[in-house]
């Protein structure tokens, strides 16, 4: 059974530093509390012309860009259904951390316990076979989030399903240095000790590209009748 465990950060506009005040003596805005917190580490190597409002403008994006929830789903906290969306997303328990992390911003809590029941829910529609290898043919990189008793089978769906994405990201790379190839061959100035290599190369590749394409095509017999 994989056991899966939570450590919340300090948030970043409770990290222990003198609270940042602007030239009237008011408290900061959170983005300029965390340009004065970046400031005090990185101040001595900025470049004068690189001003306050740029600055501001980069810490915006930082502390929205990676906002896992925006401010209405935090509001409307529908923590079941999250946790449901992220569990069949096959997402870790970690994402709890940043959601936490996303609502803590509004002053907002979460209901960890209606979020896992909701995550639990929708892990059994991820660790399925069928699923596994449908993730897998996509990329998708498993977290070891699945309960022991469908790990098991989830994996080998995925394994197969990954290793067949893997063969097809490298048909496409070999396909592209052939066609670079051709390209370079049909330069009339090309030195001919050159030409020959590039011909030789390109053998190689189309060998090593049936290689690749006879174990594609069993994978994809093995992951059809498995």
């Amino acid at each position: 059974m994989i056991t899966e465990t939570l450590t919340f950060p300090t948030p970043l506009n409770m990290i222990n530093y003198a609270e940042p005040k602007d030239p009237a003596g008011r408290p900061s805005s959170l983005a300029e509390e965390f340009v004065i917190f970046m400031h005090s580490r990185t101040c001595t190597h900025m470049n004068s012309s690189f001003n306050k409002k740029k600055i501001i403008s980069i810490a915006l994006l930082f502390l929205t860009g990676c906002a896992t929830l925006s401010e209405n789903d935090c509001r409307t906290g529908d923590w079941y259904g999250v946790g449901l969306r992220d569990g069949a997303d096959g997402l870790p328990l970690s994402r709890l951390v940043e959601h936490h992390d996303a609502c803590g911003e509004y002053g907002i809590a979460i209901n960890g316990d209606e979020y896992r029941a909701g995550r639990e829910r929708g892990l059994r529609q991820f660790c399925t076979a069928e699923n596994g290898a449908r993730f897998g043919r996509q990329g998708g990189v498993y977290a070891n989030v699945c309960p022991e008793e469908s790990e098991e089978n989830f994996l080998r769906a995925y394994k197969i399903g990954h290793r067949i994405w893997q063969l097809e990201q490298e048909i496409t790379s070999l396909d592209a240095r052939i066609e670079e190839i051709d390209k370079n061959l049909e330069k009339k100035d090309l030195e001919e000790d050159k030409r020959r290599a590039l011909r030789r190369e390109r053998e190689e590749i189309f060998d090593e590209r049936d290689d690749v394409r006879d174990e594609l095509r069993l994978l994809d017999v093995i992951d059809l009748i498995r």
